[in-house]
């Protein structure tokens, strides 16, 4: 299991910092999630079902992104 934290990460949804673990298989855990408001940082509450929708949406952009490698 591979950690990540990417501090800017620009995709179709907004922009966002993400915290969440890569495990060898290609499988993306998120463990943390904030979201670029009008004032800055905002953390997402991960119980929220939208939370979990939206991170099921950027889980496809995230495996692009050079930090995680092609997965």
């Amino acid at each position: 299991m591979m950690k990540f934290s990417i501090s800017r990460f620009e995709s179709t949804l907004g922009i966002f910092k993400v915290l969440g673990n890569c495990q060898p298989a290609g499988k993306i855990e998120v463990l943390r999630l904030e979201v670029m408001g009008t004032d800055g940082w905002i953390l997402m509450d991960m119980h929220q079902a939208m939370t979990q929708k939206i991170i099921n949406q950027l889980i496809t952009e995230l495996r692009n992104h050079p930090k995680l490698g092609s997965l």
